[in-house]
């Protein structure tokens, strides 16, 4: 039976993760899921837009560089600060974003080494040569940043996990082959259901006409009071924020000195693609505004 094969595939480590990433393309197909379908597509064929990219994918990492001057002084692996990139490139020293397909860091995984490199964009390097300086007069070359083995382990895990606990919850529910084979139209919303929940977190991405989204949109704010922090909590955690968004948050808010500064304007960049209203997932620019409004309330600006 397919589920079997599945949880039989989530539960090896030595068995393929793209073996079991298809398998949940078949059973999507058969649940009639296109999100289940979808996530397992972009984990195989890689994911195009930072905005989809869900959080098991970023990994927090400093950034190190290699630093050539005059009469062939050197610096290599120095540190560079975040502080010191355009705010857009602030992530190239604070965190990497795994776009590529599964399978290339399950390589990875397979070569020896308990530190991987990414190197910056060759752009990047071009754009901080003469702009990142050293007091020894050299100049940046090259910038990259290391991910741990078992960071890049937990990506593959998180998938597995995923995986595992959405085949046995369905399992777990079926009386008979024909549930799953056949499933009623209750059965079929209850399964489409536990997709949901251990895939994603307990979002339901659907389409939504942009009336609706608009309509949502408005029925969530004028809700919290200048300086009223519970509030203002509330308002994230109905929208999909986790508390380790509310905690970012809390540090960037401390950085800002209180105020709606750089740092929470990032803030509400990094977790528009998490915000869901009255149910729905919305694009992330019409998220990033409701995140914006809310916290425009909270500070009375």
């Amino acid at each position: 039976m397919l589920i079997d094969e599945i949880i039989d595939l989530a539960a090896d480590d030595s068995k393929s993760i793209t073996t079991l990433l298809r398998k949940c393309i078949i059973l999507g197909r058969r649940l009639k899921s296109d999100q289940l379908v979808s996530w397992a597509m972009q984990e195989l064929n890689a994911y195009t837009s930072e905005d989809a990219l869900p959080p098991y994918r970023v990994i927090a990492a400093g950034a190190n560089g290699y630093f050539s001057g005059p009469f062939g002084s050197s610096v290599n692996n120095y540190p560079i600060a975040a502080v010191l990139l355009s705010e857009q490139h602030q992530h190239f020293a604070t965190e990497v974003r795994l776009m590529e397909p599964i399978a290339s860091y399950e390589e990875l995984l397979r070569q020896k080494g308990n530190e991987f490199k990414i190197d910056w964009p060759a752009d990047l390097d071009l754009m901080y040569q003469r702009r990142i300086r050293l007091t020894n007069g050299c100049c940046l070359t090259h910038g990259w940043q290391t991910i741990s083995r078992g960071a890049l382990a937990g990506v593959v895990d998180a998938i597995r996990n995923r995986a595992l606990h959405m085949a046995l919850d369905i399992k777990a529910s079926l009386k008979s082959a024909s549930d799953f084979e056949e499933p009623s139209p209750k059965k079929a919303e209850f399964l489409d259901r536990t997709v949901t929940t251990n895939i994603f977190g307990g979002m339901n991405v659907i389409a939504s006409g942009r009336a609706s989204v608009n309509s949502t949109i408005s029925n969530s704010q004028n809700s919290i009071d200048v300086g009223n922090r519970d509030q203002l909590w509330d308002a994230l955690r109905n929208s999909g924020v986790p508390q380790h968004g509310l905690d970012d948050l809390e540090s960037a808010m401390q950085k800002d000195e209180g105020g709606f500064g750089s740092h929470v304007k990032r803030w509400t960049k990094e977790f528009a693609p998490k915000i869901v209203l009255g149910g729905v997932k919305i694009g992330a620019a019409a998220a990033q505004s409701v995140l914006t409004e809310f916290l425009k309330q909270y500070f009375g600006s």
